[in-house]
């Protein structure tokens, strides 16, 4: 059968989650076979004859693309504001118009790969800043660059707008009773839940708010994203152009991002909010300097430290069963035997 599939099974035979993305050497068919073998001596003969590099952290196995290509380019970016020179926490790197892009550790620096002959810009951002593009054959020749960001202060005309003509709603799981949490450490871990546009008309959304655990790191980033319902009424279209990261700077239970400045409409079929897990290379911040473990170099599983540095998404069994979920062979799904639903909610601003 297929890798993916292999790995899909091993996943959830032993409990151990896979993360990657697209990998095209994950469509290869191969047949293995051990008995009571360990994961080390599995993996190796899997990935046999593939371009897939695979390291083990906290109870998950990280895959990777090995072969370099001569197109593509290695990058190192220290972030930085323009003005007070701090480095800008969790600032993101968009390549061009393919979606595509890397996240900034605690201190500003990302290190990031790209294809010269598919990307002609980069595109550096990050909340309450002016976005930075750059072409990419003004840097080509570099290997390390920085990047001043600077405050969005926008200037505009004075208007007048009565309080009157706007009113606002909450729409999502606005529960007070935190009954679990899901952990969001794995990057490309993604739970969504579908927010119903109970007004039936189109509005503006002004602020998304989720209720973070107390067992979770609080202080951890994660990637905010929005979707459009598809025609199965699951997850679809994202309709947030911007790979939006932040990092929570509260102890309080709900965390309140507001994104007006990104102009929203908020559909009368409703749409879908997003938490998901992000994997900057901060390796000093989160895992105090332990890089990576190797499988490839005889390394047992049994040997690594179970470190969980991520968010903890509170839930309850509120309502309808609206939560869905992005699985190991990248499709969104529901949990049918359990109900319950995470506590996210939006405001809505509407026009009278």
């Amino acid at each position: 059968m297929k890798i993916s599939e292999i790995i899909f099974k091993i996943s959830k035979k032993e409990n151990i989650r896979f993360s990657y993305g697209q990998l095209k050497d994950l469509n290869k068919k191969k047949s293995v076979y051990f008995k009571n073998g360990k994961l080390k001596f599995i993996l190796p003969k899997l990935f046999e004859d593939t371009e897939i590099r695979y390291f083990a952290f906290s109870e998950q196995i990280i895959l990777v693309e090995n072969k370099k290509k001569s197109s593509k380019k290695i990058i190192k970016a220290f972030i930085i504001d323009g003005e007070t020179k701090e480095a800008v926490p969790y600032a993101t790197v968009m390549f061009g118009k393919t979606g595509e892009g890397a996240i900034s550790d605690f201190n500003g620096q990302v290190e990031f790969e790209f294809d010269t002959e598919k990307v002609d810009s980069l595109k550096f951002a990050s909340l309450a800043y002016k976005s930075r593009k750059i072409a990419t054959k003004k840097i080509i020749n570099k290997n390390v660059i920085k990047i001043e960001l600077f405050k969005d202060l926008i200037p505009i005309k004075t208007i007048n707008v009565r309080a009157s003509d706007y009113y606002n709603k909450n729409f999502g799981n606005n529960g007070v009773v935190c009954i679990g949490a899901l952990y969001m450490d794995t990057n490309g871990q993604e739970v969504a839940l579908y927010i119903k546009n109970k007004e039936k008309k189109l509005g503006k959304i002004y602020k998304i708010f989720f209720k973070l655990s107390k067992k979770g790191n609080r202080n951890a980033p994660f990637r905010i994203r929005i979707y459009e319902p598809d025609s199965l009424g699951k997850p679809g279209k994202d309709i947030l152009n911007e790979i939006l990261v932040v990092k929570p700077e509260t102890k309080k239970s709900w965390f309140a991002v507001d994104i007006s400045v990104y102009d929203i409409n908020f559909p009368q079929k409703g749409l879908f909010i997003s938490m998901g897990g992000v994997f900057p290379n901060d390796f000093d911040f989160y895992f105090k300097n332990q890089d990576f473990d190797d499988l490839s170099k005889d390394k047992s599983l049994e040997d690594l430290t179970d470190l969980s540095y991520g968010q903890r998404l509170c839930y309850n069994k509120k309502g309808k069963n609206n939560t869905w979920h992005y699985s190991l062979s990248h499709q969104w799904f529901q949990l049918k035997k359990q109900r319950f639903n995470v506590m996210i909610k939006t405001k809505i601003i509407y026009k009278k």
